[in-house]
């Protein structure tokens, strides 16, 4: 039910509208429908304001439902909006799917039953928890999941040939499309036949919606499957193999030679076909059996591939997609110069056989898989191609026909080339069969080249817009006369011309009376595709969606258009890409106002996936309908040939068309020519890259409010951090995000942001550290999860503790001990921490996170190198301690420890600091022998520095002689370095001393930090 049966009596509207009418049939008949749509949306707005608060607050209620398909189970969760959600596998048999919000499932009644891909779900969270549910399911199958607004989908996938058999209770619907008989022969060039699974071939049950119960299929059907026969290969070896069909024979060949196991046949009339003929081959062994009257009117196809492969004669015909067949041409010679190519995979040989019967020759190609095939036969100038079931089969007309099989597929040309009609020739037929004199009945589904129709606009037109007005003044002037069941037919004729027409708002105002006055309506395939259409024609995409993916209408892949037309105006173009059908014979069909709302859009959509061809056969047909259309029309068609020269390479005509119009009124595609224009420039050189920008940032809000204006933004934030402005581009690019945050746009600004950001921070050496710390802080919420995020942030604090901007990189460090780290990667960071605050002379800072960092190893000390970070935490702790006042405590801490080059370091300086000055001296005079410093040799700056410090130590203490001990040993050396003056000062006698030399020797101690380099070094490659 929908809110009008609600809000408002559905008689009262009809009587509203038919006294409306009738009053000025002329002046109100066109607005009607808005007018009710209009009382019928203030009504429901009050009812919804009178809602107490309690309601408003209400938890979800999360309706849960599963269906069963031929090739998966479906389950949906229905939210009341659009929710975040990951689907992870727990164990074979189980996946979980975990929500962000809370919510209460409502599992109606849904069914379960064993031979169902999903055998059981339920939720496993807490009360007041976000929702987390399972999903049981048989062991080791496949699953894939998508959301669509709030309906986060999860499909469980069968594994080949182990799809549910339909429970008993619910005999599946069979349409009318699908009882047909056989053709005789499958037309000689398809173009599409579509992927969608055929209820005939693949009948599934469904129990969404649970109130739709499918009509009990007839008896026929079953008694059609039953005559199914099954041809099987086995080996024990893997092989190629081609399936193909000449005359009444059937041929299977295999690209192993000496295969003694024959093909062996199943099914119910088995012992009416007769045995293979076998013939050895160079390279292969090929089966020959002529089928018998009764399956010489049989679909074939093949399954399976590699070890078994079995080929199926059925009544029940399949709809698969062979491979598609492409023509190049070498020159513009229009006899000759032709090659064929099939894009096939799994290519195994290329062989020759001889056909006994016909005494030609046969070259054949095996593929790996059943579904690399070329499907229809087709004859032509120079061979003829077989039908085929797997691989490709073709008998050569002229004597110097070349075959090759390679990886990029099978290619079949001649040295003065093939004599082929052009494809542009082809699709010109197509087109004038397409758009030639309408119908009144629907066509025959063959001239659809196997697309399943639904709609049949050509009928519902009745007589265009122009006579619009008066067909609904008659149907709505006698609606008052009618029983119930003659009013919803009205309501629903009226739907249908208003669908035909273009007119989406009207239909669904006449599709919600129908299905008020009549609630089963609903449940009807046609009903639903109608109104799936309507809410496409006015806009409301998510809803169209919903409707035209409904299971019943699967079938039908005429609707195939209309989801893709709803996903594209909801900026998934990928999914509307896998959407889209290459057959557009039907699409060509339609009433030009029809074509001029939907055909724009599914043009960008072949444009998008790089198909020029299909994207310009659109196009094509809507330039002959170009006197019809509007001004924005127009102007799109205008806007996609140039995105199609583009693709092209043809720069010159892209300029042609996008240059007048960006300088035209359509805003809309003013600013997207602007912006591909722009870009293309760069792209050839022709603006430099801050023109670029000055273009953009005139754009920026040209257009607002949908994916144009967030693309203008995406490429003017990438363009400023190309430029190197990080934090400008950032930004921009933040204000992208948010503009279609749910979209494919939104999702791939969002994706290059963080990108973009890790590799600033991680691998950018031109931001200076003061720049990268102001991208850091502001753009944090782009920091990635788990450990990538923490090795980002770690990197920047050492880029920081190189600055010496040391408070900044404590501040990240702080935040990742206390809040992103634990065990050994906490302990680790904390010791790290510890020794940039006793840089940064924090000493009681220092010895909180030093402290965590000890604890933390001694807990997991496993082997020597725990013990060598425990002792190194303890040296910068003895640091910290003497840097507090704690002298003493950090000399005995530090006496526990053999002596080393880093003792004697921490030795000096807690002396030095201290004032001690003879055992400063003493640990100097260490610090030198493990230097290994000697006065016949060349002093390094270090080593003069150690020799200036011993000397100051010796003069504060008073201890004249090794003073001048120090002064005649490396007087004549330190008189090459830079600090001769100042040793001269320090080691001068006594006498000789003035106050300055006090001062000299004060200002050195104070700049001395003999375990400053420790501090800067420590840990430092981990990061």
């Amino acid at each position: 039910m929908g809110k009008a049966d609600i809000c408002f009596p559905p008689h009262a509207l009809l009587l509203l509208i038919i006294l409306s009418m009738k009053r000025n049939e002329t002046r109100y008949s066109r607005y009607i429908t808005a007018f009710c749509g209009a009382v019928v949306a203030v009504l429901c707005v009050l009812v919804l304001e009178a809602q107490s608060p309690a309601q408003a607050q209400a938890q979800d209620h999360v309706n849960v439902r599963s269906a069963v398909h031929p090739d998966y189970t479906r389950a949906v969760f229905d939210w009341s909006s659009t929710v975040s959600y990951a689907v992870e596998r727990l164990d074979e048999t189980r996946l979980q799917v975990s929500f962000e919000r809370v919510g209460t499932p409502d599992y109606g009644d849904m069914q379960h039953h064993e031979r169902s891909g999903i055998t059981g779900i339920e939720a496993i969270s807490g009360s007041g928890a976000p929702l987390r549910m399972t999903i049981t399911t048989p062991a080791g199958v496949e699953f894939r999941h998508f959301a669509i607004g709030g309906r986060v989908v999860v499909d469980v996938l069968y594994r080949s040939g182990s799809a549910p058999s339909p429970p008993s209770s619910a005999p599946p619907s069979t349409p009318p499309q699908a009882q047909r008989s056989p053709p005789p022969a499958p037309p000689s060039t398809p173009d599409r036949v579509s992927s969608a699974p055929s209820p005939a071939s693949a009948p599934a049950p469904t129990v969404e919606p649970p109130e739709t119960v499918p009509p009990p299929a007839p008896l026929q059907h079953y008694m059609d499957a039953l005559e199914a026969h099954v041809i099987t290969l086995s080996t024990t070896e893997t092989l190629g193999l081609a399936v193909f069909r000449r005359g009444d024979d059937l041929w299977l060949v295999a690209d192993r030679p000496g295969l003694r196991v024959a093909p062996r046949v199943s099914g119910p009339q088995s012992e009416k076909f007769p045995a293979f003929d076998r013939m050895e081959i160079q390279g292969g062994t090929a089966f020959r059996m002529r089928l018998p009257a009764e399956a010489r009117n049989h679909f074939i196809f093949t399954e399976g591939g590699g070890l078994v492969w079995r080929v199926v004669l059925t009544q029940q015909e399949r709809e698969t997609r062979p491979v598609p067949l492409s023509r190049t041409f070498s020159s513009t010679y229009e006899g000759r110069g032709g090659t064929l190519h099939w894009d096939m995979g799994h290519v195994g040989r290329q062989l020759t056989l001889t056909d006994t019967k016909a005494g030609d020759v046969i070259k054949v190609v095996t593929v790996g898989q059943a579904d690399q095939y070329g499907g229809a036969a087709r004859k032509m100038v120079d061979l003829e191609v077989f039908e085929s079931a797997a691989g490709i089969a073709l008998r050569p007309v002229a004597d110097d026909l070349e075959v090759v099989a390679d990886q990029m597929g099978v290619h079949v040309r001649r040295p003065g080339g093939l004599a082929l009609s052009r494809a542009s020739d082809v699709a010109g037929r197509e087109i004038d069969r397409a758009i030639g004199p309408l119908s009144l009945s629907p066509p025959a589904q063959d001239d659809q080249q196997g697309m399943t129709p639904i709609f049949d606009f050509d009928r519902w037109m009745m007589g265009g817009l122009q006579a619009l007005s008066e067909n609904q003044r008659i149907l709505m002037s006698g609606m008052g006369n009618r029983d119930r069941q003659g009013r919803v037919q009205n309501l629903l004729t009226l739907a249908k011309m208003n669908i035909a027409n273009g007119r989406g708002q009207e239909a669904l105002g006449f599709l919600s009376f129908a299905e008020n006055d009549m609630a089963e309506i609903a449940a009807s395939q046609e009903f639903q595709a109608l109104r799936g259409a309507a809410s496409a024609l006015a806009g409301r995409y998510e809803a169209a969606f919903l409707d035209l993916s409904a299971s019943e209408l699967e079938p039908y892949d005429e609707l195939d258009y209309w989801r893709a037309y709803a996903l594209a105006s909801l900026e998934d173009w990928q999914q509307a890409i896998a959407t889209m059908p290459s057959d557009l014979a039907v699409l060509f069909g339609y009433p030009p106002r029809l074509l001029e709302q939907i055909g724009i859009k599914l043009a960008e959509i072949f444009l998008r996936d790089g198909n020029v061809v299909q994207a310009e056969r659109i196009l094509s047909v809507l330039q002959g309908h170009s006197h019809t259309f509007n001004r924005r029309t127009l102007a799109a068609i205008d806007y996609l040939k140039g995105e199609a020269h583009r693709q092209s390479d043809e720069i010159e005509a892209v300029y042609n068309l996008w240059r007048p119009l960006g300088a035209g009124r359509d805003d809309m595609y003013r600013v997207r020519s602007n912006l591909a224009l722009t870009m293309l420039e760069l792209d050839q050189g022709g603006i430099t890259l801050t023109q670029a920008i000055d273009r953009l940032e005139r754009l920026r809000y040209a257009w607002r409010g949908d994916e144009i204006e967030a693309r203008v933004n995406f490429m003017l934030g990438r363009l400023y951090l190309e430029s190197g402005d990080y934090l400008k581009g950032l930004a921009i690019l933040r204000d992208a995000a948010t503009m279609s945050p749910d979209s494919e746009i939104g999702r791939e600004i969002t994706y290059f942001m963080q990108s973009e950001f890790q590799d600033v921070l991680m691998h950018d050496q031109d931001i200076t550290p003061f720049d990268a710390v102001h991208v850091y802080q502001e753009f944090i919420e782009l920091t990635p999860p788990g450990d990538a995020g923490n090795n980002l942030a770690q990197r920047l604090a050492e880029r920081l503790v190189e600055a010496d901007l040391l408070g900044r990189a404590a501040a990240i460090l702080k935040h990742q001990v206390d809040y992103r780290l634990e065990g050994e990667e906490k302990a680790r960071v904390a010791a790290r921490l510890g020794s940039v605050y006793l840089l940064n002379r924090q000493a009681e800072e220092a010895l909180d996170y030093l402290d965590i960092a000890k604890n933390l190893y001694e807990t997991h000390a496993q082997d020597d190198a725990d013990n060598t970070k425990i002792r190194d935490i303890d040296m910068m702790r003895a640091r910290g301690l003497s840097r507090t006042g704690k002298t003493e405590e950090a000399l005995t801490l530090l006496n526990a420890f053999p002596l080393d080059p880093d003792v004697n370091r921490l030795r000096a300086d807690i002396a030095w600091q201290a004032g001690l000055w003879e055992d400063a001296a003493d640990a100097l005079h260490d610090m030198m022998i493990d230097d290994d410093i000697s006065p016949q040799e060349r002093l390094t700056d270090r080593q003069a520095g150690l020799i200036l410090n011993r000397a100051v130590a010796l003069n504060l203490s008073g201890d004249r002689v090794a003073l001048s001990n120090m002064r005649r040993l490396y007087g004549d050396a330190m008189r090459s370095t830079s600090r001769a003056r100042l040793f001269e000062i320090v080691t001068r006698e006594r006498q000789t001393t003035i106050m300055a030399d006090r001062d000299t020797i004060e200002q050195i101690v104070s700049e001395v930090d003999m375990f400053e380099e420790f501090l800067k070094n420590y840990d430092g490659s981990a990061f």
